[in-house]
């Protein structure tokens, strides 16, 4: 498939499962990038919850790079993009 948005493939995701099943954050950004549901330059918008005003740790594929922060409270937005040229080789 060429580059940009084709069937299926979406240039703007919000992602804000149950807070406290931190796995699921892994899980679909891992899904949305292995299975090409982004388009390039996709931006990805993760919700959170901070524990004692701190971040979780939500790994994410390397094809995702965060680009910005912004707190509300105890709720965190981040903004992740994604540029296929940064996945690492099999």
């Amino acid at each position: 498939m060429g580059a940009g948005v084709g069937p299926g493939r979406f240039d703007l995701v919000l992602v804000d499962p149950p807070y406290e099943q931190l796995d699921l954050y892994a899980a679909v950004l891992d899904a949305l990038v292995t299975h090409e549901h982004l388009a390039d330059d996709a931006v990805i918008v993760i919700e959170y919850q901070k524990h004692r005003g701190r971040a979780p740790q939500i790994p994410f594929p390397t094809s995702l790079r965060s680009e910005a922060k912004r707190d509300h409270g105890q709720t965190a937005l981040e903004f992740l993009r994604y540029q296929p040229s940064q996945t690492s080789p099999s």
